[in-house]
């Protein structure tokens, strides 16, 4: 009796069925565990393999600017430059040869003229870009850039490289090299000047195309090629000689800066034609005299002294021979009487055989007396040379 509690606490042994579904229900517990588990290391993996392309990439553009400078050798080319019992050390990397360089070094700069740097630093960046590959590493061009320095110029950075190279040699860099020239060398109130210098800028008797090139520099660096073509053929305008003023009138207005140059490229032309073909003809005929600008003046206004002259006649040319003096027209009678040359005072011949030239006119205003004088001696002549015909 005392046994029976204990039989009646044991549990009833488990059927089968139920161990089957307990199995189940544990391997799915399981398997959930183990797909989350899964899942973590997939996500792992993908992350990891993101990270790897990441620092590929990187790997590749740092060896892309090697691969440019520096190809693999056969280990038969590279045995024919290596000597006998030579041991070459592993990871060795043999370069091949760089290629010719095509355009020519820019002329040293010296920093004595700062007018001159803006050229030769365009010069040298023409020169880093063509090139780059026969000039070598980004270390190799900053060398390249302060070796073309000399003078002033190459002691003004000389402190800055010996600073950067003991400090930080990655930051020897061409752009900062060229940085710390501008600094030194480029003027801050280059625009300003250069937009002054237009102002009073004039061409004189250069030629138009030296004056031109000239001209285009002032504008180039006073930032105005991206003026509008009446500003820049204003400033022209002013700075053109008269000679160039003279041949532009009448002609007819340009839309554009580049025609308005070319057309004073033509009017200059055609005027320094002119004065050969002038030039030609005087040297040919002796006879030949072109007159002045101000001798066409006054004898566009002036009448002409025209007197006949008998067919036959011969007189001197007109520039070796004198002017007669005036005389009062007591002189001019007395001579009349005697029968002597009205114009020169002289026997044996009269007026229209004179050697003398008629009194030469006064540009300024006559008094009456004078030109009652004149107009008496011119009547005189007159008479006398009617009378002898």
């Amino acid at each position: 009796m005392e046994n029976q509690p204990e039989e009646i606490l044991q549990a009833p042994p488990a059927s089968p069925l139920e161990s089957i579904l307990a199995s189940i229900q544990q391997s799915l517990v399981d398997s959930r565990t183990t797909g989350v588990q899964h899942a973590e290391a997939i996500n792992t993996l993908v992350n990891e393999l993101r990270m790897n392309r990441t620092r590929l990439e990187r790997l590749e553009n740092q060896v892309r600017p090697l691969q440019a400078n520096t190809t693999p050798v056969t280990s038969a080319s590279y045995a024919s430059t290596v000597p006998e019992n030579t041991t070459v050390p592993e990871n060795t990397v043999v370069t091949s040869h760089r290629p010719k360089p095509r355009l020519p070094d820019p002329k040293e700069f010296d920093g004595e003229d700062v007018v001159q740097y803006p050229a030769f630093r365009q010069k040298l960046r023409a020169k880093l870009t063509v090139d780059a590959l026969a000039l070598g590493s980004e270390r190799d061009q900053a060398h390249y850039v302060y070796g073309r320095l000399a003078g002033r110029a190459a002691d003004r950075l000389l402190p800055w490289i010996t600073s950067i190279e003991a400090t930080t040699p990655l930051a020897f860099t061409v752009q900062n090299l060229l940085d710390q020239l501008d600094k030194a060398f480029l003027d801050p109130n280059l625009r300003t000047k250069a937009i002054s210098k237009l102002s009073i800028l004039r061409q004189k008797n250069r030629d138009i195309g030296e004056f031109l090139a000239e001209f285009d520099q002032h504008i180039i660096q006073s930032g105005g090629m991206l003026w509008a073509d009446d500003v820049k053929m204003s400033y022209l305008y002013n700075a053109i000689n008269p000679r160039l003023l003279q041949g532009l009138i009448g002609t007819a207005p340009t839309a554009s800066y580049d025609d308005f140059c070319s057309k004073l490229r033509l009017i200059e032309e055609q005027i320094n034609r002119a004065q050969r073909a002038a030039k030609y003809v005087t040297g040919r005929s002796s006879s030949v005299q072109l007159p002045s600008p101000s001798n066409a003046i006054r004898n566009s206004v002036e009448p002409m002294d025209w007197e006949p002259t008998r067919v036959g006649a011969v007189r001197p040319s007109s520039h070796q021979r004198k002017y007669a003096e005036r005389v009062s027209p007591q002189e001019i009678e007395r001579r009349r009487t005697n029968k002597l040359c009205l114009r020169c005072g002289g026997e044996g011949h009269f007026i229209n055989k004179c050697s003398l030239l008629p009194p030469e006119r006064t540009t300024h205003p006559k008094s009456p007396r004078v030109a009652a004088i004149e107009g008496l001696s011119s009547v005189s002549e007159n008479e006398e040379i009617s009378g002898k015909e």
